[in-house]
């Protein structure tokens, strides 16, 4: 049965926060004056902003529940509206545990969607598939992010206003809000298709971003999927306002293995109306954007069995990324989307991936 935690309890759990920190501070003293003078410097702009994690330690300790996990091991969840500039906001969902507080020097993942899913995508409350709770079991703060013009973030009057480059900036402001509000030296980015082309423009910033994870992505080579198709792109190019209803259901073709709870959340949350440019962007020429500004260790995880872009579709991404390329790991029986594929190959994506973040970077 759930209890509440004891009021000593709770002053216990504080006090471990408040040491935690300031053991944490020789971490930082031993940095560069540069790099301790950049984490202060991205607090500009955020003076008027107020942390949610402020009213959670005020408010929501009093009820955390005490289960089989460990206190520390809970995962709980709050949403942020960030202020980006010019008055748009992204609507951010982070999850943490309180373990995630204690860890120095802090950890954090930032992941970034394809081009019709929301930030809750990566929430999938099925074992295996729950890419938020597992970061966050593992001492990160893990942050979802709706893209502009999707979900509940900014959505602009004509959806063609949401460029490529307009949400680059605005996870730039991401990634500096992270920073300072949680106090992470370097963010690990894990991107997924469109997310993941956004992921590489990130890493050009080797002072805040520490590695890049991609996924489903599309490159240099395009073989099969909507955006071969005339009419489809017809159909978004004539968007009266620049937005273009998708299903829940469209996505149905990358998740025929995974469980069918799997299939019914992602029906149920992910439908709605994304900005024709998340999908135009790449209908023409290829590639629309260019990896070789990246300045961190990049991870390509491929399904060799991707019908989008084909058994190669990938390579010359692994080539162009960054100075040294990226480690390509594929696998011959997984498709466009490895993270949603069988529990087999979900196992798979996410073994490589916390291979790939533990090593220091």
């Amino acid at each position: 049965m759930n209890r509440q935690i004891p009021r000593d309890s709770r002053f216990f759990i504080l006090a471990l926060l408040v040491l935690a920190m300031l053991f944490a501070l020789p971490t930082f003293a031993d940095s560069s004056a540069t790099d301790w003078a950049a984490l202060r410097a991205d607090g500009d702009g955020f003076e008027q902003v107020v942390d949610p994690a402020d009213a959670f330690f005020e408010q929501r300790l009093d009820t955390v529940a005490l289960d089989k996990s460990s206190v520390l091991d809970q995962v709980h969840q709050l949403s942020h509206l960030v202020p980006v500039g010019d008055g748009k906001r992204l609507f951010v969902t982070e999850h943490f545990t309180l373990r995630s507080w204690l860890t120095f020097p802090r950890r954090s993942v930032l992941f970034l969607s394809g081009s019709a899913f929301r930030g809750n995508h990566h929430s999938i409350p099925v074992e295996g598939y729950d890419a938020t709770s597992m970061v966050a079991r593992r001492g990160f703060f893990a942050f979802t992010v709706d893209h502009l013009g999707v979900g509940e973030s900014t959505r602009p009057e004509d959806g063609l206003e949401a460029t490529f480059e307009a949400n680059q900036e605005a996870l730039e402001v991401l990634l500096r809000y992270i920073r300072f509000f949680r106090f992470v030296p370097r963010i690990d980015i894990i991107g997924a298709g469109y997310g993941g082309s956004l992921a590489t423009q990130l890493a050009a910033d080797p002072v805040r971003a520490r590695s890049v994870v991609m996924s489903a992505m599309l490159y240099d080579q395009l073989q099969g999927g909507p955006l071969t198709d005339p009419a489809f792109v017809a159909l978004l190019e004539n968007s009266p306002d620049g937005y273009f209803f998708v299903p829940g259901e469209g996505s149905a073709i990358f998740l025929t293995e995974a469980p069918q709870a799997v299939r019914d959340y992602v029906f149920a949350t992910q439908g709605g109306f994304y900005p024709t440019l998340n999908f135009l962007v790449a209908a023409y020429d290829l590639p629309f954007f260019d990896p070789g500004v990246a300045r961190v260790p990049g991870l390509i995880l491929f399904g060799e069995n991707d019908i989008v872009v084909g058994p190669n579709g990938v390579d010359n991404l692994a080539l162009d990324y960054g100075t040294d390329g990226a480690l390509l790991i594929s696998r011959p029986d997984a498709g466009h989307a490895p993270r949603t594929g069988s529990p087999e190959i979900a196992a798979w994506f996410w073994e490589n991936v916390f291979e790939f973040l533990d090593p220091p970077h």
